[in-house]
């Protein structure tokens, strides 16, 4: 769970009894893929307050137990929280991939999916609700950017996701 204020961001996190490992790792970086994670916070109490997050950008997470991988977390502070995953999105997940977003007055929406040049390449039906799941299994390996927009342009998500090539 997150939880973001105006200057810092509360991660909380609950894991399987049974699970040995020490220590886990919480993972933060600027760009989901984590080529350069700034910080890497090692603790047992299963909760973080991240008082250094990049306000200006959107502060990915996710934590390493025993070498796995969690599910990342995308926060913008002040902006369009929502969290998509798997990301990557790989042939393990069936190249199917699920984003939760914010939806209080249960608007409807287009997803909108982008590749890395910003040529609109898909347009999903019109949905609604705060889950959506979409496939990308026709997709080339690659970045790419997505948008989830009202018809009237209100603007509930927007963010990048990488196809893996297995």
């Amino acid at each position: 769970m997150a939880n973001s204020g105006k200057s810092d961001i509360t991660l909380t996190w609950s894991i399987d009894p049974i699970c040995q490992c020490s220590p886990i790792y919480l993972e933060w970086s600027t760009d989901s893929l984590f080529t350069n994670p700034m910080i890497i916070y090692s603790g047992t109490d299963y909760s973080f307050d991240h008082t250094a997050a990049d306000l200006t950008k959107t502060n990915y997470y996710r934590l390493n137990v025993c070498g796995n991988y969690s599910q990342v977390i995308a926060i913008r502070v002040g902006g369009l929280n929502y969290l998509l995953y798997p990301n990557p999105i790989n042939a393990s997940s069936g190249y199917i991939a699920n984003i939760v977003f914010q939806n209080q007055y249960n608007n409807y929406y287009y997803m909108y999916i982008f590749d890395h040049n910003g040529q609109l390449i898909r347009t999903s039906s019109l949905f609604t609700g705060t889950t959506y799941q979409f496939s990308v299994d026709a997709l080339p390996p690659g970045l790419y950017i997505f948008l989830i927009a009202s018809p009237v342009s209100n603007i509930a998500a927007a963010g990048k996701f990488f196809v893996a090539n297995n």
